[in-house]
Parts: C-alpha cells; structure tokens; sequence
C-alpha cells in the first residue's frame, strides 16, 4: 500500500475515533449525528466554492453522487437499527468486522481489484482483530455470541447490512473519486443524504433543538472532523486499492479502545489485547505488502 495513502487513512483513524467518541456521549446519538453532518457541510462550504470552479461536475459523475447519497441513507438506517435492536457487543463486530470483507468480496467483482495474498491475509488480520476487540473474553461463549445471536436477534441481521451497505458504498466511492474532486464528491452526497433524512428528523423538532442547545460545540468539533476522516479516506482511495483502505481505516477501532483504556479507565483482557495486536499486524501487513 502506498505509504501517502496509508499516512492519510491512519490520519483519518484519528479523527473517525474523535468524532465517534464526541457522538457516543451524546444524549441523542441520531440527532447528534445529523447534525454534525449539516455542521460539516457549512464548515467545508468555503473550500467547496472554491474548488468547484476548478473540477465541475459533468453529467456522469451525478449518478456517483446520488447513488452515494442513497446509500449512506441506508447505512445510517440499518446500523441505527442494529445499535438500537441489540447490544453494541453484538452489532460493533457484525458490521465494522464485515465490512472489510464484502468490500474485498465486491472491489474483485466490480473494479477488478486484485490485491496480494499478504494484503489479503493482512484484511483478514483485520477482521479478526475487529471481532476479538468487541469480546470480552476467550471462550466459546463469547466468541460465538454474535453469530448464535443472527437466529435469534433481529438487529444483528440489521448489523449484517450494515456490513453489506459499507462494502457498498466504500466501492461505489472509489469510482466516485475517480471522477470527481474527493472533498466535492463528499459534500455533494452529503448534503443528498441530509436532506433525504431530513423528515425523518424534522417531524420531531423537539429533538433537533434540544440536541443543538445541550451541545452545539460538540455537534461543530464532530462535523469537522467527521468530514475531514472521509474526505481523507476517499483521497487515499485515489491512491491505493479500496481493499486495504477500507481494512486500514478500522484501525480506528484500535485507536477508540486506546481511549477507553486511557481516558475512560475501562479493563481490558486477554482477548482485547489479541484482537488489538491482530488488527496491528494486519495493517502493518497491508502497508509492507499490500
């Protein structure tokens, strides 16, 4: 993997665990979030104008665009449901741990992606460091929870599309910023996405202005560096096969556990450590020999 590409996704590692931590504390995560995104596009509205004049839009490049909108639709759809259907424990691995792989399975179907037998025994180190950070311990239990849980939890099939609607859209957006300016792209499939979901969130005020009075600093800081992550991982997508930046972009999840250890005091055992170990090796095997 080129190392530009790589110091871009782990950049955008940084500031995914930042945003994600800023939503997490939140009182109301789904009104919280479309709000940063709204936050995000009127932050980066002065370099999109500025930009746009250089790299216009043609007629082609409107399908990406709208086609990403969509989707990300159902992205927040479905991990929403998941998160609010099951346990985090069950969902997190569910969709975070297949994501890399159907953006493996998809990338060699569509784009034709070939990666490395290490690179791709780097984006299964990956997967399985994932599924160990989001277990509490070593056992058969444990380890099998999520999987006995598709039988009997509607939400971890909500966790699965999840995982479906990632390699989806990572793909989508690799052709997408093939074509267009990445930070254009971005913004223009965004501010689709905020305004299909706008009834949704607009048919409850209450929530809307609730959310912006407890925490509008906050919902300013996630925007910025939620738009920032994205607009680096598509640049890095410009550079690299999807494959190992969709794998290289869950170190953030190795990042997010560091600050719960750190800053949140939460215990961490033998299986954490081996999926976070996992997850490192897998990325240092992508950018060795990816």
């Amino acid at each position: 993997m080129d190392f530009a590409a790589l110091a871009l996704v782990l950049g955008s590692a940084f500031l995914h665990s930042g945003w994600n931590y800023m939503a997490k504390r939140s009182l109301d995560q789904g009104a919280f979030l479309w709000l940063a995104i709204i936050a995000g596009l009127v932050v980066y509205a002065p370099a999109f104008a500025i930009l746009l004049p250089r790299h216009p839009i043609s007629g082609e490049d409107w399908i990406f665009i709208a086609a990403s909108a969509v989707i990300h639709v159902f992205y927040f759809l479905f991990l929403g449901g998941a998160l609010s259907r099951t346990d985090l424990s069950v969902a997190y691995p569910l969709s975070r741990g297949t994501g890399p792989l159907f953006v493996l399975v998809v990338a060699f179907i569509v784009l034709g992606e070939s990666p490395t037998v290490a690179g791709i025994g780097g984006v299964f180190l990956v997967i399985g460091g994932v599924y160990l950070l989001s277990t509490e311990r070593l056992t058969v239990r444990d380890l099998t929870r999520p999987f006995r849980a598709l039988l009997t939890t509607p939400g971890t099939r909500l966790a699965l599309l999840t995982g479906v609607t990632i390699g989806i859209y990572s793909v989508l957006d690799k052709a997408g910023v093939a074509r267009v300016n990445p930070l254009i792209y971005m913004w223009m499939w965004v501010l689709g996405s905020v305004l299909l979901m706008a009834p949704y969130y607009l048919r409850k005020p209450a929530r809307i202005t609730g959310a912006l009075r407890r925490e509008y600093r906050w919902i300013i800081a996630a925007g910025i560096l939620l738009f920032g992550a994205y607009v680096m991982v598509l640049t890095a997508m410009t550079w690299s096969f999807v494959t190992y930046v969709s794998a290289a972009r869950e170190s953030s999840i190795l990042i997010a556990t560091l600050y719960g250890i750190v800053l949140l005091k939460e215990r961490v055992g033998r299986a954490r450590i081996l999926g976070a170990l996992a997850l490192a090796a897998g990325v240092a095997l992508i950018a060795v020999a990816g």
